[in-house]
């Protein structure tokens, strides 16, 4: 039978799901545009012409086919099936902090209460990367699984935990690197040596078959230009701030754990996760030094997510059994600082003081009474004090407005144009055809028209992100980008294989009409005439 709290609990948590999914889910507007290419040219063969679908790091998981197999199985949407990933690693990550602040001998309105705060402070801001991705990808979607792997040990459902980090090691293996080199330390402090060199074997030999040739000058270039984030000798100070802050509220929260009642091996874990995390630039600095292979594609430095981790997740437990026990005050205002940090550094401010456009205000008023009454289910369904309703509800929906300001990287009506354009694209132009944006820089939307139209591009800033990967491809990314930025002439753009030209805004002159003229863009046809390709019987 399953108990009224666990009904409560589910709930809440399935709630908070759809809130995260109605303020923060994007769709086409970061990495997800390079992996909704790769599966869609996997399935449909219809961008062959585009260099981002030459080479595929999904090789490296199976991602791509749990996705095809769900997009197979149930005949939906592309976007459907994203929505449903996205759930799903939303669901891990928060049942997972809901789990592990349940293992600290806290108070079901307590725990619930920190799905909550985690759930708004779950954007990290430097290096690149987020603690709870917006869109659904390998990454997210491990980050999701493992933060459940971490959950259910807490619970002491040891046999799900590693079920759990199977299943993140499969998605995303990278990702699950770190957490499996912190519970083989785990388990050496526990004297388990057959877990610790099954574990330590298994990752030794992923990363010794990962291993690639040594940085050339080019690729350093590239690297220093397009993705600066994975040098850390490009790293901005305010990023190494961040990282070292984090650490120290994570040192913190870890020690705090001790006295409320917390699993000695999961401390152990969680401990483990923490220094890998402070010592990541460092070893990522050595490696860049010595010109290794290795920085662009593991990158170590992101393992500097796991202490940020550590505050969100088990910093609200914390403070809530320091309050809750009325310990020391300067113990509980030390906890109070971190999450305060936490708020401040993760959370959505950056994104909504860079919002583009003008403020949507019916969708901020949505999210604000979304999280309102949330919070207001929660204390009606754990707590009497209507105090403490008013206050809780007020909190979360000031919170909810700073992360409804949101990872939105293109306003609606910049969405509303391309949409229109990849409908005339696909309707109108070969399936063969081939587009360039010369002026499109370092925009998001020349990926969206690729996925939206299923055209190929020549060329575009958020595919160059497979630089890291690949170093044939960087090598044509960079050719074909620095080409592109010089104005050239239709004529030139047809002998480099393309066959339209798209200009955002007023267009530079042209010797021929446009073929295309609406919602701020204008396409322009070259001489070349696409041929597709033909496929054997």
């Amino acid at each position: 039978m399953v108990s009224g709290q666990t009904v409560k609990d589910a709930a809440i948590i399935g709630v908070a799901c759809l809130l995260v999914l109605a303020t923060q889910y994007s769709f086409l507007e970061r990495d997800s545009q390079i992996y909704a290419a790769l599966l869609l040219n996997r399935a449909t063969g219809v961008l062959s012409q585009d260099p981002l679908t030459w080479e595929s790091q999904l090789q490296w998981t199976l991602y791509d086919e749990l996705f095809l197999a769900a997009w197979t199985a149930l005949h939906a949407s592309f976007d459907s099936i994203h929505v449903f990933l996205f759930l799903i690693s939303v669901a891990s990550h928060l049942t997972g902090v809901y789990l592990l602040a349940g293992s600290f001998a806290v108070r079901h309105r307590i725990a619930a209460i920190s799905v909550l705060i985690v759930m708004v402070n779950a954007w990290l801001p430097g290096p690149r990367l987020f603690l709870m991705e917006p869109e659904a990808m390998p990454r997210s979607t491990a980050m999701g699984f493992l933060c459940l792997a971490i959950g259910l040990s807490a619970a002491r459902r040891q046999t799900l935990s590693l079920l759990a980090l199977a299943t993140a090691a499969c998605v995303q293996p990278l990702s699950a690197l770190p957490v499996a080199w912190s519970i083989a330390f785990a388990s050496l402090r526990k004297r388990s040596l057959r877990v610790a060199a099954v574990l330590l074997t298994l990752t030794g030999v992923a990363v010794a078959d990962w291993f690639v040739p040594a940085l050339t000058g080019q690729r350093l270039t590239i690297l220093q230009h397009r993705t600066p984030y994975v040098l850390l000798s490009e790293w901005r100070w305010e990023w190494i701030v961040d990282v070292l802050a984090s650490g120290g509220a994570a040192i913190f929260v870890l020690r705090s754990l001790n006295r409320v009642a917390a699993s000695p091996f999961v401390v152990t874990w969680l401990r483990a996760l923490c220094y890998l995390g402070l010592i990541s630039p460092s070893v990522s600095f050595v490696l860049e030094l010595a010109r290794s292979g290795l920085v662009p594609l593991w990158q170590p430095m992101r393992m500097a997510i796991w202490p940020v981790f550590i505050v969100n997740a088990a910093g609200p437990a914390v403070i809530a059994m320091f309050l809750q026990a009325r310990r020391a005050s300067t113990l509980a205002g030390m906890a109070v600082a971190a999450q305060i940090y936490s708020t401040i550094t993760c959370s959505g401010v950056a994104s909504c003081l860079k919002k583009v456009g003008t403020p949507e205000w019916d969708w901020l008023l949505l999210t604000a009474t979304m999280s309102g009454a949330l919070v207001f289910a929660i204390q009606h369904l754990y707590s009497r004090s209507k105090a403490q309703i008013l206050a809780m509800a007020v909190l979360h929906s000031a919170l909810a407005l700073i992360m409804a300001g949101g990872p939105s990287a293109t306003s609606r009506v910049a969405k509303q144009g391309i949409t229109h354009l990849a409908g005339w694209a696909k309707s109108a132009t070969p399936q063969c055809a081939v587009y360039a944006f010369p002026n499109a820089a370092a925009t998001v939307y020349p990926g969206l028209f690729r996925v939206r139209a299923e055209r190929s591009i020549f060329v575009d800033w958020l595919s160059g992100g497979q630089s890291n990967y690949f170093p044939m491809f960087a090598s044509m990314w960079w050719q074909r980008w620095q080409w592109q930025m010089v104005e050239r002439a239709a004529e030139e753009y047809g002998q480099a294989g393309v066959d339209y030209i798209v200009y955002a805004g007023p267009p530079p002159p042209h010797s021929a009409p446009p073929v295309y003229n609406r919602s701020g863009f204008t396409v322009f046809q070259t001489s070349r005439q696409c041929i597709a390709p033909t496929v054997s019987q």
